[in-house]
This record gives structure tokens, C-alpha cells and sequence, in this order.
């Protein structure tokens, strides 16, 4: 049975780098940071693999954008460090796990 993905997403940022990583376990991780604290993919990365003190595999990012009058999180664009991530994997993702958001794609 496919474990459920961990999500860490920052509600306090505006714009962010979100990338999809999975572990040797095959239990996916969506982590999304500020763009102001973590300005490249790769820090989220490097960020991550300290936070969960493990070596993670990286299928990709993009760019998030946290609107919160209107509780949307809009997920756009790709990584150039890593390529695109799968956009329906991380919207459905964070879905679940923001369910007071509504999570869109906007390209």
C-alpha cells in the first residue's frame, strides 16, 4: 500500500518554491518554502533532506503562489535546477492537505 505524501508548505509565505521528492522508501514528500528565504529549488531540497535527515530523490518543482484573502494556492511553472514536477501529484497533494484552500494550476 502507497503511503500517504508528507507535506510541509509555508501558509505565512506569498511566493514559493515547491519540489517533489521521494525517499528510498517510496513515500513522496511536497515541500514548499519562501521564495525570499530559499530563492532556488535547490535550497528546498537541501533544506529537506536536513529537515527529514535523508537523502531524497528530486522529480521536479515548481512555483507556488499563496493568495490568502481569497484561500488559493496557485501552482505555475518549473524548476530550471530540476525540470517540471507532476502538477496534478502536488495540487491533489496539497488539496488534502490544505482542504480550507483551493489549490489551481495556472499553465
Amino acid at each position: 500500500m502507497k503511503k500517504s505524501p508528507v507535506v510541509l508548505f509555508e501558509l505565512t509565505m506569498v511566493t514559493g518554491k515547491l519540489v517533489h521528492l521521494r525517499d528510498s522508501d517510496e513515500t513522496d514528500y511536497i515541500v514548499a518554502l519562501p521564495l525570499e528565504v530559499f530563492p532556488y529549488h535547490y535550497n528546498v531540497v537541501d533544506y529537506a533532506e536536513t529537515n527529514y535527515s535523508k537523502e531524497l530523490e528530486v522529480l521536479g518543482g515548481c512555483i507556488v503562489i499563496h493568495v490568502e484573502r481569497r484561500k488559493e494556492i496557485l501552482i505555475s511553472d518549473k524548476s530550471a535546477d530540476f525540470g517540471p514536477c507532476d502538477k496534478n501529484f502536488a495540487k491533489e497533494t496539497l488539496q488534502n492537505a490544505i482542504p480550507e484552500y483551493k489549490v489551481k494550476i495556472t499553465d
